[in-house]
């Protein structure tokens, strides 16, 4: 529970980081070379990406120990709701490994950005490496992203995988509640404690929802940053 926790806290936190693209590359750009900056000892990972890998990784755990623990004692032929958490905790994590290669090791263009007046992502200008001394060369996963969902079957995958984050959230979020678990809810409570959970689920989806559908609907206004 306190793995499935540090999830929903992570992926919120994406989410309102991903509004950067409403911005422009320059904002979006300077966002995603935030997190490269956090690089330690030369490793292909930043501390924060090392730290939800291995939440990610215990999660899945305890996710298989149950499974089998269930499977043990044949509680999916009384209580089928029971498979719900786990189909859709397969279907996210095959898409978690395809949103990794797409947009975390995908290749991408070079975007320049001066340094910015406060912290990245704020404030940071573009310019090309030979306006101005000293630009810093970024990764321009904005142009990523926008290619990526002009393609309507991508932009239908990952909004099907927002329905299945949701569903699995939701499911979650209820057992979770029920069982008191981390979040240590009075009985009294369970009924506003599962509100609030899906409150949070529908705003987490409609956010992850916004950033395909403004890709694929507005292409115009977003390519204009490349003229």
């Amino acid at each position: 529970t306190r793995s499935a926790c540090l999830l929903i806290l992570f992926i919120f936190v994406h989410a309102v980081g991903n509004l950067h693209v409403f911005g422009g590359p320059d904002h979006f750009n300077a966002y995603g070379y935030f997190y490269v900056r956090m690089y330690l000892f030369n490793m292909p990972l930043n501390f924060i990406e090392l730290y939800i890998l291995m939440g990610a990784a215990l999660h899945v755990a305890v996710a298989l120990r149950r499974t089998w623990q269930f499977k043990a004692l044949k509680l999916f032929k009384t209580e089928p709701e029971q498979m719900t958490l786990v189909w859709t905790g397969i279907l996210l994590l095959a898409f978690g490994i395809v949103h990794l290669q797409q947009f975390r090791f995908g290749k991408t263009d070079t975007w320049y950005l001066d340094g910015p007046k406060w912290m990245w992502p704020f404030f940071s200008q573009h310019g090309s490496a030979a306006e101005f001394e000293g630009a810093t060369p970024v990764r321009d996963i904005y142009k990523l992203e926008v290619e990526l969902f002009q393609n309507g079957w991508w932009c239908l995958f990952y909004i099907g995988a927002v329905f299945v984050f949701g569903k699995h959230m939701m499911k979650g979020w209820s057992k979770l509640v029920a069982t008191g678990g981390v979040l240590g809810v009075p009985a009294g409570h369970s009924q506003k404690a599962n509100l609030i959970g899906r409150a949070a689920t529908i705003l987490i989806c409609l956010m992850y929802f916004a950033f395909p559908l403004y890709c694929y609907f507005f292409p115009l206004h977003v390519q204009a940053a490349y003229l």
